[in-house]
């Protein structure tokens, strides 16, 4: 588990952003990733933040499985001074490589140039999910934002930006910000807000997985295994109505498994913490002998579902003082690529936003700013996900063949990547690439050098206005 002290975070991390002329009290709702990135932005901005967390627990455990960080995302915390601890516990991708799930046949790889990835301004990390929460927890603790735990939300009051806790006790501030997830009540208040039963495209679900090395090592069949692993790499199967990315954590002594299948519905709606698990070897379907052999010696897997594709119609409640973030304002199909880029890009523009504050009548403005600037791109990404899932799990037919043979094709011709395995691929690879290149924090400057300058310069002519009729 990562350990850092003070010193040593205050040391290569500790760098404030621009703070707001009027500080302000925040609660957040939920210690998770979402909520410890927002907590840490709003310090950054010079806010006061206090998070509530039901969980008692002050450290994550090795649970939760690898997750995938891209540049969009590590740049920011790059930005925050949070680089060396990535790296430190995290790996760089380098390359995937591509295999057909059914047959075992290899379809090529996916090398992630370094052009682009210098023009992202960020690395692919991977890394276990309860590293990249300590290493949130931490910070944000040394950055000064108060963190409650085994703290129970009984009731939330938008209206007046307060909670109750089980103890009976009411805690109020300038602005509550609901990072409790899909299943939260930041979330259930902000649907029976909307009027409207708006519905994304159907999702899939994931089941989640361990391997440890140790037992690759022992299987009877470990050099076939171990030639299929590699340390910097995330191995990519796919195949009909189901894909399977395969990739290291904690340096190498885990691999993580995310088996990515067409939600239909019929298997239930779980959460992370009351998910049942299943023998891995039970779930997987037709595939090669090598996979099977992975299968067999995974930990029992987790499934994984989104709870709901229902578009919330406004992330922002109607008196101006509440808003959801990250999961429980979007979402994501679960162990999506961008599923926890978009959380934590979430809080770093809410930061920047407030990074302006100068009044207490800017909060509203401020948080429909950032609903303005969040919305289109995490329900894009939402898009995105189903279409490159979709063009992974293509049943039989000539749009398969097509991908297949261009993909197969420019393997064979050397040429590496999926800008160049045929049209499909590339329309999907240039999709990816502009992901990556976006920056969220310059987002936010560029909304406030755009409009919220002017906003703030016709109120204080208002203002001015006012005092000389006085």
């Amino acid at each position: 588990m990562v350990t850092l002290t003070d010193e040593d975070i205050w040391k290569h991390a500790h760098r404030p952003g621009k703070h707001a002329n009027l500080k302000i009290d925040c609660l957040v709702l939920g210690g998770g990733l979402t909520g410890l990135a927002t907590a840490i932005a709003m310090r950054r901005s010079g806010h006061n933040v206090t998070v509530v967390e039901r969980d008692p627990r002050t450290q994550q455990l090795k649970t939760g499985g690898g997750c995938r960080l891209p540049p969009n995302v590590t740049k920011i915390l790059f930005r925050w001074g949070l680089g060396e601890r990535l790296l430190k516990h995290g790996r760089q991708l380098h390359v995937l490589d591509m295999y057909e799930f059914d047959t075992g046949d290899y379809m090529g790889i996916h090398e992630f140039p370094r052009a682009i990835m210098k023009e992202a301004g960020g690395d692919y990390i991977l890394i276990q999910y309860g590293d990249v929460w300590q290493i949130l927890y931490d910070f944000a603790k040394v950055m000064g934002a108060e963190i409650l735990t085994g703290v129970e939300v009984t009731s939330i009051d938008p209206d007046n930006a307060s909670i109750t806790i089980a103890n009976g006790d009411v805690l109020t501030a300038d602005l509550l910000i609901g990072a409790d997830g899909p299943y939260g009540m930041g979330r259930q208040i902000l649907l029976e807000q909307d009027e409207e039963d708006e519905r994304l495209p159907k999702s899939f679900m994931i089941y989640e997985t361990m391997i440890p090395a140790k037992r690759i090592d022992q299987h009877p069949d470990a050099r076939e295994l171990r030639g299929m692993m590699k340390s910097n790499d995330v191995m990519l199967l796919f195949g009909t109505g189901a894909a399977w990315h395969f990739f290291p954590v904690s340096n190498g002594e885990q691999y993580t498994v995310h088996y990515t299948v067409v939600d239909d519905g019929s298997r239930g709606m779980w959460s992370s913490t009351d998910s049942p698990r299943t023998p891995f070897s039970k779930v997987i379907g037709p595939s090669g002998s090598t996979i099977r052999k992975l299968a067999e010696i995974a930990e029992p897997a987790r499934i994984v579902r989104a709870p709901d594709n229902h578009k919330l119609d406004s992330w922002v409640h109607e008196n101006g003082r509440f808003v959801v973030v990250g999961e429980a304002a979007h979402p994501l199909p679960p162990a999506a690529q961008q599923a926890i880029a978009m959380c934590l890009e979430d809080g770093a523009v809410l930061g920047k936003l407030f990074s302006h504050l100068n009044s207490h009548s800017q909060i509203p403005n401020f948080l429909y700013a950032f609903e303005e600037l969040r919305q289109g791109r995490c329900y894009g990404s939402y898009t995105d996900e189903m279409a490159f899932f979709q063009f992974l799990t293509m049943p039989h037919g000539p749009d398969r063949e097509a991908r297949d043979t261009a993909m197969k094709t420019a393997h064979a011709q050397g040429r590496a990547g999926l800008a160049e395995g045929g049209e499909m691929a590339a329309q999907q690879w240039a999709e990816v690439a502009a992901m990556y290149a976006y920056d969220c924090e310059d987002e936010a400057d560029e909304w406030w050098v755009r409009w919220g300058l002017l906003r703030q310069r016709a109120a204080e002519r208002q203002q001015a206005h006012e005092a000389s009729d006085r």
